[in-house]
């Protein structure tokens, strides 16, 4: 939580909450600078009836799609590079599940190994894709086989069948795949996507894992065969993912929370660097301030919250109680509090100094 302060090397937090209104794919992750780009994790929230309760069939088995970034240098000096107009600093490639895939080598020249999803002859998977990479959205795809989508960010769609999934950085999408393809091994691809020139242009970096099938319980795939590849949408097509959530409906749902008709205070949010919303229209967002405390709102497009595109939302009345602030005794974020010695808090690679 970002409104509390930072917990120090070797102690813990613990943080209670009540998911109320929201069923699906969540994401935690730190809030300091770039770290999030390392420091994540899925958060998953299930009905209080267990799976059976799904608004879509049960699945044989739910896994965790985390895209992410590789970088090679420390992420904690993004904003102070940025802060000095320093906007060189990239990821140098992509992954899923933390594994790089056999688009890339170690450092000893070897084809780095990739995620692996075992599945068996016509059972259904749900998959919890999570996009925590800093810059791009992606798109993400897997050779011969559709996605019926049946959540994003924690609320239920209406089922849409597509063979493309489009997810920007911090969103998420709930989709079931169906093992009914031939069996094989079959690549399942996340390409970034990016406008097209005059907009300034940054490395394109792919990552990709595999489904493999399995004959029987034995048998713990088919054997060496060539995987196939998924056609990918050309990475300046940014319309695929316009109409991707074109199709995105919600779903009317007896758990889901109704979109309340009163207004009790209207607020005007502009958006900049070339945003637009459908046919030309404004966006609008509706959301009850039901825990009280200090929350907040930002982009997850990283250079886009380093610009300041954020809001802080103070809900002062509620159903909860305001939390205490901490004591004094409270550690706080100075340098004798950090994990960090004074050599490499002064040193980057670009002559600067790290904080």
């Amino acid at each position: 939580m970002i409104t509390q302060h930072p917990i120090l090397p070797n102690h813990n937090f613990t943080y209670r909450l009540n998911a109320t209104g929201q069923e699906g794919t969540l994401w935690w992750h730190a809030h300091v600078a770039g770290l999030r780009a390392t420091l994540h994790g899925a958060f998953i929230i299930q009905p209080r009836h267990g799976a059976s309760s799904y608004p879509f069939p049960k699945p044989h088995k739910e896994i965790p799609i985390i895209i992410g970034d590789w970088w090679q240098m420390d992420v904690a000096l993004l904003e102070k590079h940025f802060k000095h107009e320093i906007v060189d600093d990239l990821p140098v490639a992509a992954t899923i599940n933390g594994k790089l895939g056999d688009h890339y080598n170690s450092c000893s020249g070897a084809v780095e190994d990739g995620f692996v999803l075992e599945v068996k002859p016509g059972e259904t998977y749900l998959l919890r894709i999570i996009n925590a990479v800093l810059f791009s959205e992606y798109y993400f795809k897997i050779a011969g086989h559709k996605f019926t989508v049946v959540g994003a960010d924690a609320n239920y769609v209406n089922p849409y069948t597509t063979d493309l999934i489009a997810i920007a950085p911090g969103e998420t999408v709930d989709a079931l795949v169906v093992a009914d393809a031939p069996q094989g091994t079959y690549y399942m691809v996340a390409l970034p996507n990016q406008s097209p020139l005059p907009d300034p242009q940054i490395p394109v970096f792919t990552t990709r894992g595999m489904i493999r099938y399995k004959q029987d319980d034995l048998d713990h795939g088919i054997g060496e065969q060539e995987a196939l590849m998924p056609e990918m949408p050309d990475q300046h097509d940014t319309m695929t993912g316009f109409y991707f959530r074109g199709n995105l409906t919600g779903l009317r749902h007896p758990r889901q929370p109704h979109v309340p008709l009163q207004v009790d205070e209207d607020m005007f949010i502009t958006l900049g660097l070339g945003s637009f919303c459908p046919h030309g229209k404004s966006c609008g967002d509706n959301w009850k301030g039901k825990s009280v405390g200090v929350w907040f709102m930002h982009c997850h497009y990283e250079f886009h919250l380093m610009m300041g595109m954020a809001a802080v939302f103070i809900v002062e009345d509620g159903p909860t109680a305001l939390p205490r602030p901490p004591d004094n005794s409270h550690p706080n974020c100075s340098h004798a509090n950090s994990a960090k010695t004074n050599e490499l808090y002064l040193r980057d690679d670009k002559g600067m100094f790290a904080a």
